[in-house]
């Protein structure tokens, strides 16, 4: 038996479906990896919805442009994603600021 995707990559595609269902509720949607605006949203929603910037800035505390990935590692393990959407919340919420 194959092993299936990683728990955090399952609860973010969930949360991106969830953005679906709320913003345009049709009965038929693809979640893809395609790079469209609409896309992009569903992305942001997820990454806040399962790991909040304000979350992220408390645990890293007060100075997050300092954080190496060692620290994103920590922090994604407590909101139960991958590094990469701590580092993408990181670059487009805290130090984008």
């Amino acid at each position: 038996m194959r092993p299936g995707p990683p728990v955090g990559s399952q609860r973010f595609t969930l949360s991106r479906a969830l953005w679906h269902y709320l913003w345009e509720p049709e009965p038929i949607f693809l979640v893809t990896t395609a790079y469209t605006d609409r896309q992009k949203v569903e992305r942001a929603f997820a990454a806040e919805l399962l790991a909040p910037a304000a979350g992220i800035s408390e645990l890293l505390g007060d100075a997050p442009e300092a954080a190496v990935q060692d620290d994103l590692e920590v922090v994604a393990e407590h909101f139960q994603v991958s590094p990469m959407v701590i580092k993408h919340q990181l670059d487009n919420q805290l130090l984008a600021v």
